[in-house]
């Protein structure tokens, strides 16, 4: 359900939206046991070819920050909207701007990993690293001397330079203080879920317009009903969340990130597929349904195995 009792409209789920919403959150929750799954990579894996090109701050444990950050975010999602424990008259009650914020943080962290994954061979994957890397001891300086800690500030920067100094044709100093954003990373890696960058960017946009609070975020995801016209030209109106863009969102921040993760363990040179089945399982074992809702999840659960069986390969 969406909205609250303070004045705001109250939309009720459909089933098939729930069954919707149940789905991503099996993805959200699968993602995090299938990355706790690995560990380092194995000897001459594609990214282990990264960590020994640039063996000091190692590709792969920022990749495993940048997609543990898109999963804890989306766990937060999954336990409000579908816990894993039910009781009697639970009711779940959700504002539409913290959930597009939610997937959009998810977004943001996974495109991360994603757009570093899909560059050119171990150089070009080590190249954006790099310049990723960078960019974060340069924020994590600027918050330490905003906070007066100039210790921690010195600490960042030191390690940023050393970076500069490691180069070894690995990267043009340019390049590598260039501008990144966010955005950039999102349209790159909409081909990861067979989306167009221009329409997951506009998810993004969608989603960074309710994160700031702006206006035009209630005019692209709701229903207007026009009200009396209390002044000239002015009229009270009910604005209705829709149920489909909510679902696209949260639908899309659960699938590019389980993605990006099945990407990330086949890169360490594990096979996804059967820990994907192994640990979408599990999620499935420990989610109860809701009362009187058992028979519905058993079909539900049952095509979803199916469903996980084919993604892994099975027989």
């Amino acid at each position: 359900m969406t909205g609250s009792s303070e004045g705001r409209p109250r939309v009720l789920i459909s089933e098939l939206g729930r069954q919707r919403m149940f789905v991503a959150a099996v993805n959200a929750r699968t993602a995090r046991y299938m990355l706790a799954a690995v560990g380092d990579p194995k000897t001459e894996s594609p990214l282990d070819w990264d960590d020994r090109l640039y063996p000091f701050e190692k590709a792969t444990a920022w990749l495993r920050q940048y997609l543990n950050a898109a999963i804890e975010h989306l766990e937060m999602y999954a336990d409000i909207v579908v816990p894993t424990r039910y009781f009697e008259g639970m009711e779940v009650t959700i504002a539409p701007r913290p959930f597009f914020t939610l997937c959009r943080s998810a977004i943001e962290s996974a495109a991360q990993a994603v757009w570093i994954m899909y560059g050119d061979g171990p150089a070009g994957r080590v190249e954006r690293h790099l310049r990723l890397l960078y960019k974060d001891f340069d924020e994590q300086a600027k918050a330490a001397k905003a906070a007066g800690d100039t210790g921690e500030a010195g600490g960042a920067l030191a390690r940023r330079d050393a970076i500069a100094e490691r180069l070894d044709g690995m990267v043009s100093p340019d390049l590598l203080k260039a501008k990144l954003n966010y955005l950039d990373m999102v349209r790159a890696s909409a081909k990861l879920i067979e989306r167009g960058p221009d329409e997951l960017e506009v998810l993004w946009r969608t989603a960074s317009a309710a994160t700031h609070g702006k206006s035009w975020f209630v005019d692209a995801t709701h229903e207007t009903e026009k009200g009396e016209e209390y002044q000239p030209g002015y009229f009270r109106a009910v604005r209705t969340p829709r149920e489909e863009v909510l679902l696209d969102v949260e639908e899309t921040a659960c699938h590019f990130t389980l993605s990006a993760v099945f990407r990330y363990v086949n890169g360490l040179g594990y096979d996804a597929g059967p820990l994907f089945a192994s640990a979408s399982e599990q999620v499935l074992r420990e989610t109860t349904a809701k009362p009187g809702a058992e028979a519905v999840r058993e079909e539900l659960l049952a095509s979803m195995r199916q469903r996980f069986a084919r993604l892994s390969g099975e027989p």
